[in-house]
């Protein structure tokens, strides 16, 4: 498990390293399938075949994709992320002495990545619903509706959260999705282990979370829980995750692409869903540039 003093201090080590964790069997050229390769001295990310001599970055393909902070940063980024409160953009960009708005940015390009993790549960399933007390930003009114989140675990003590309250017909969709159990899911206490570290999380560190992000936010504690439970590194693991996926978390989606993607409006838990049109079909990751919150 990698620590804090054990991260990569220049770019080439750390472009090894996020190297190896996106192609564990090794990178091989997608034009020739040569294994064999160099660092472009201008650009330490990029991989240069010794064979047809074209050009392969590390983050090419993934939602790191153009992303301008130097990937050392990006460890550190991941690294306190993974923590067990985790960090906000706005103790981020302190720490990494780059803009807030890069920071923000960066943050829900790590968190992209396990929203779509496919988690896999036994038969015995459980779930229960906790219900988050939301603090208010420093001088803003705030009358929002308590934070509400459905966890459902296994007897191993793997677990899938769900943002707000789902119908009978969307704990079925979702059980279907993760586990092969026939029968409903109990209603039962959930660990306290799991529920203080939601509290501590959106108690403590994001204390206004929205609810269009309510679901990246849910899904990466989950991943970072799950690695950590099973005795992996969770930066690993949500790294992993992260470069395995190949939308990039804040370009408009197709329509055809954006039908399977949740519309997160549904989550929303001061509106029911079927105020919602069925036909307006809204990425989850493509937010204007300006809205920050």
């Amino acid at each position: 498990m990698l620590t804090y003093d054990l991260l990569p201090s220049d770019e080439y080590s750390a472009a090894e390293l996020l190297s190896s964790i996106r192609w564990p069997d090794g990178m091989v050229c997608p034009h020739c399938g040569n294994a064999k390769h160099s660092h472009l001295r201008s650009r330490p990310r990029v991989f240069v075949c010794t064979r047809c001599q074209r050009h392969q970055s590390v983050t090419a393909g993934t939602p790191l994709t153009r992303c301008r902070v130097p990937l050392c940063k990006v460890f550190r980024a991941a690294w306190l992320l993974t923590r067990r409160r985790s960090i906000s953009a706005r103790r981020l960009h302190l720490v990494l002495d780059v803009a807030y708005e890069t920071a923000w940015s960066l943050c829900h390009r790590l968190r992209s990545g396990p929203v779509v993790d496919d988690v896999r549960l036994d038969a015995f399933v459980s779930m229960s619903e906790l219900r988050l007390t939301r603090r208010p930003p420093y001088r803003r009114p705030w009358d929002g509706p308590p934070l509400r989140l459905t966890l459902m675990w296994d007897s191993v003590g793997r677990f899938v959260a769900l943002p707000g309250h789902p119908e009978p017909h969307a704990v079925r969709r979702a059980l279907d999705q993760h586990s092969d159990a026939e029968t409903a899911p109990v209603h039962r206490v959930p660990p306290m282990s799991v529920a203080q570290i939601y509290r501590y999380i959106f108690e403590d560190t994001h204390r206004a979370v929205s609810d269009r992000w309510m679901p990246l936010y849910a899904a990466a504690v989950a991943c970072w829980e799950r690695a950590r439970r099973s005795g992996e590194d969770p930066l690993k693991a949500m790294l992993a995750a992260t470069l395995a996926r190949t939308t990039h978390p804040f370009r408009r989606l197709r329509p055809r692409e954006a039908a399977e993607w949740p519309n997160l409006e549904d989550w929303r838990t001061d509106a029911p869903a079927e105020d919602h049109p069925p036909n307006e079909a809204i990425s989850p990751l493509a937010v204007p540039s300006t809205s920050l919150t």
